[in-house]
């Protein structure tokens, strides 16, 4: 122990000893942890910390899946659900939840705010006790009940001020009162505000519609496994038994977190992977300082050899040193981290899930320490077996040569540098890769006009519309109004804006062919809309007609189609007039055709790197699903020709007139929701092209620093040249020549390492491959460009030496 103290105190002597050298290894040292320990803080919040449950391991989503529905699975159905309860062993218990929103009159203003309907025993299942009050009882989750509703802590705080007497007390809540029993934790999803009661209506329930999110508890001893196979056993015996609804559909259970982390997992990977190259280019730049400052050391270290010291005691003394220099570098890498990590969650607050948990806490801490210590072997190991094993005859010699110059130390730095410039041409190219990309989305035609849109969106209370033409009253009333505010062209509205989310997507059976099964028939996504619809989102009409006014309740159903579902259900037909029937009738049901009346162009509804697919619009009056209310939360869009933000205070005042009682929620420009829409790829770009940034930078300093070197070790060479007639242009040439190698040796390295990092992008890409020629072509050259102008300063300074002097340097 007392010698690793004298090691320490020596190690710290020598860094003092030597600032300038200290100064640069620590701040290379910083870049390259603490860009690391930013971006473990981010994994470790959002996949690593435990969930705020009891034992979340045992919590599984049940998902449903389906060759139609990309992987791992969709909701479920009521009904599946319902059986899943009733014959699952494997299984505690089975909770379900879906989305939901409301309105809540409570103040002076009303707000909508965003919960989920649960049943009642969706928080024992989680293990989640309420902070004051109780939850759900199962007979107040049953259709009929009176309403009840719990609150969250943020919910509570904001609108309530925190206090408990709210507990027991009605607030209006969707046009009726609804009593607050409860106030819960939303730690871990912080956009749900609310809880109320699911209250499933198993009776003429539909199978075929799947809209419930199942989570369930694992039985004590349980495995993952072992309740895959049972769950996928209950899928079949399903299958077999309501063919028509349930054949080709299976289950899959996936881990809580698994599913919650799904969409940001290998964004998150690829950078984790990219910062650790980082690192390693950090390594191997001080690394080569390290073997550099060795030329210093060399006869000290050759006379302790001499007096007796094992060459193990002095790789230690070495070693300790360079983990020094990257503990203290680690030191400062975790300040950074700290304000890295705030920059990172602010770049893309919505889209990292449990962004409330990411923190600089004890695991992210000891990490750091761990790639401190581990890093500093790395990057000392090499220089220390070096640094101990010097040509004593030479060293010891007053005019030796430095044995650190010779060919052997000239190869390791050498080395060094190649993989340097490997390492950085993959993240370069990673990073041209997803700008590339970017710029490719942003080019994307969505199919639509997005200048000039202003969109907001109400719900309607069934208490307060219970009827149909009531809520068809009030969208006329409100179009009408908005269409006549001063610089408004066009007005109109739809259930579910382009890009704004997901969206319904419903099977279909066409008239005059046989009748699908459910697993069999075509799907597409749906979307109700009010008249001018298309007109004000300069959606293009390519046949037929759109919906206007008298296509209401007492006319024939009309069902409008985009150009795709056109030429997939109908090729080389004109499908204006055919008739199609939303869902599948059974045998003995008789169809409700809606025909098709006009078809129009593709929209990007659901995603701006997506297939349009089929979509299909009906007037929202004509819905069949609006007693389900699925017609009662609709975005009104308005196009003026007057900058779109001044139209926001008239367009709330229209809706505050017709009822002020109605909140006006999600007020926002179609250019954000587009925006928006594009922020993962473009938090994906800008930190890739971050990271790739302090790659080349560290690069460069690589690069000079072992040319510099390099001019250093060969003075007496090159003065020699010079003396015997060579031209300052020769010795720039031979030094440029030999950078101009190192770069081209670290270039064709890295195409290879390309083909193993790319398949890790491939998934983030849009529009471009991974092996785009420009691209590589354009690093390619970018990069050494950048070498040859870190070589240049050294070749510049060798083309000054003195002959003379030079002759004398040694």
């Amino acid at each position: 122990m007392e010698t690793i103290f004298q090691d320490l105190r020596y190690g710290m002597r020598m860094l003092i000893k030597n600032p300038a050298f200290t100064v640069v290894a620590v701040i290379t040292m910083a870049l390259g942890i603490g860009a690391n320990t930013a971006l473990f803080s981010v994994v470790n919040g959002v996949m690593l910390k435990s969930l705020p449950f009891t034992e979340p391991d045992r919590l599984f989503f049940s998902l449903e899946t389906n060759a139609k529905f990309p992987s791992p699975g969709v909701s479920a159905s009521t009904l599946n659900f319902r059986d899943w309860k009733e014959q699952s062993r494997s299984f505690e218990s089975l909770s379900a939840r879906q989305g939901f929103t409301g309105n809540l009159t409570s103040s002076e203003q009303p707000e909508k705010i965003q919960g989920e309907k649960v049943t009642w025993d969706y928080f024992p299942t989680l293990g989640v006790a309420p902070i004051a009050g109780r939850t759900f009882t199962e007979e107040e989750d049953k259709p009929g009940s009176t309403p009840v509703i719990l609150l969250s802590k943020g919910l509570w705080q904001r609108r309530f001020g925190g206090d408990l007497s709210i507990l027991g007390q009605a607030i209006p809540f969707n046009g009726q009162s609804a009593t607050v029993i409860g106030i819960m934790p939303n730690d871990y999803r912080p956009n749900i505000e609310f809880w109320a009661p699911l209250a499933i209506t198993y009776q003429n329930a539909d199978r075929n519609l799947h809209n419930i999110q199942v989570i369930g508890r694992l039985a004590p001893g349980v495995t993952e496994q072992q309740a895959q196979s049972e769950m996928s056993a209950i899928a079949t015996g399903l299958s077999e038994q309501y063919p028509d609804a349930n054949a080709g559909w299976g289950v899959a259970i996936v881990p809580f977190n698994d599913l919650v982390t799904f969409n940001i997992r290998p964004a998150l990977m690829l950078l984790l992977r990219a910062v650790g190259l980082v690192l390693l280019i950090a390594c191997a730049n001080v690394a080569n300082l390290l073997l550099a400052r060795a030329a210093s050391r060399e006869k000290e270290i050759a006379i302790r050899l001499a007096v007796g010291a094992s060459r193990g005691r002095l790789i230690r003394q070495v070693l300790t040193e360079s983990v020094l220099i990257s503990v203290i570098g680690g030191a400062i890498g975790v300040l950074i981290a700290l304000w890295g990590t705030e920059a990172l969650v602010s770049l893309n607050q919505q889209g990292i899930p449990r962004a409330t948990e990411i923190s600089v806490d004890g695991r992210v801490l000891g990490f750091a320490l761990i790639v401190s210590v581990v890093a500093g072997i790395l990057f000392g190991l090499v220089p220390a077996l070096q640094a101990s094993k010097p040509d004593l005859n030479e060293t010891l010699k007053e005019s030796g040569k430095s044995s650190s110059g010779n060919a052997r130390g000239h190869l390791v730095r050498s080395a060094l540098v190649v993989v340097q410039v490997a390492l950085a041409f993959v993240l370069l190219i990673g990073a041209g890769l997803l700008i590339k990309s970017f710029s490719e989305i942003q080019q994307v035609n969505v199919g639509f006009n997005r200048e000039r849109l202003l969109t907001m969106q109400v719900s309607l209370p069934p208490a307060q519309y219970p009827r149909d033409s009531d809520v068809g009253g009030f969208y006329k009333e409100a179009i009408h109004r908005l269409s006549a505010l001063p610089g408004v062209t066009s007005a109109s509205a739809i259930s579910q804006a382009p890009l704004a989310g997901g969206g319904p997507q419903f099977i279909f059976a066409v008239e005059g062919r046989p009748l699908p099964t459910p697993s069999e028939a075509p799907i597409a996504s749906y979307r109700t809309a009010l008249p001018d619809y298309f007109q004000t989102m300069n959606i293009p009409l390519i046949k037929g007609r759109v919906f206007t006014e008298a296509d209401d309740q007492s006319a024939l159903q009309v069902v409008v189609i985009n150009q795709n579902m056109a030429d997939l259900m109908w090729p080389g037909e004109d499908a204006v007039g055919k008739r199609i029937t939303v869902g599948v009738p059974g045998p003995d049901d008789q169809p409700d055709w809606a025909t098709v009346i006009g078809v129009v162009g593709n929209v990007k509804h659901t995603a701006i790197t997506g297939e349009s697919g089929m979509q299909m619009y009906q007037h929202v009056i004509q819905s069949p699903f609006l007693a389900l209310n699925m017609g009662r939360t609709m975005t009104f869009i308005v196009r003026s020709q007057i900058e779109t933000t001044s139209m926001i205070a008239p367009a709330r005042s229209v809706f505050t007139d017709l009822n002020s009682t109605l909140p006006v929620s999600n007020v926002k420009t179609m250019e954000t929701i587009i925006q928006d829409s594009i922020a993962p790829f473009r938090f994906n770009m800008f930190l890739l092209g971050l990271i790739a940034t302090i790659a080349i930078v560290l690069t460069v300093v690589g690069v000079y620093g072992v040319m510099n070197y390099a001019v250093a070790q060969r003075t007496r060479e090159i003065g020699i040249r010079m003396a015997l007639g060579a031209q300052p242009g020769q010795v720039r040439s031979l030094i440029l020549k030999q950078g101009l190698v190192l770069s081209a040796a670290g270039l064709v390295i890295g195409v290879g390492a390309c083909f193993l990092f790319m398949r890790f992008i491939a998934s983030l890409l849009f529009g471009v491959s991974t092996t785009d020629p420009i691209i590589f072509i354009a690093v390619a050259l970018g990069l050494v460009i950048v070498s040859m102008a870190a070589c240049y300063i050294p070749a510049r300074k060798a083309t000054k030496v003195d002959p003379l002097i030079a002759l004398r340097y040694e």
